[in-house]
């Protein structure tokens, strides 16, 4: 079980990276967050900097990445130390 764990926690990770507010903007051809505001690609610089529209699908994208690691998780057994640790990576 802890190379399954080991492999559940690096795919965190790396979902973690995935930057959706960077992605929505550019979706709706609006600037990018990291050019303005305070430079961050989460929910808030995005709300500023972008919109309403990508600010809420990166808050939706953030929120559901968090929980699909999570939840990924859970569902191959994992015990609850993986599972934290796995919550950890996807914030990382």
């Amino acid at each position: 079980m802890p190379f399954t764990g080991l492999i559940v926690v690096v795919v965190a990770y790396l979902l973690g990276s995935i930057p959706f507010g960077v992605i929505f903007a550019k979706m709706v051809h609006g600037p990018d967050p990291r050019s303005g505001g305070s430079r961050n690609i989460g929910f808030t610089n995005v709300l500023r900097v972008v919109g309403k529209g990508a600010a809420a699908a990166t808050l939706a994208g953030d929120v559901a990445k968090g929980f699909l690691a999570v939840k990924g998780a859970q569902y191959t057994g994992l015990s609850s130390d993986w599972v934290l640790m796995t919550g950890i990576a996807v914030v990382l």
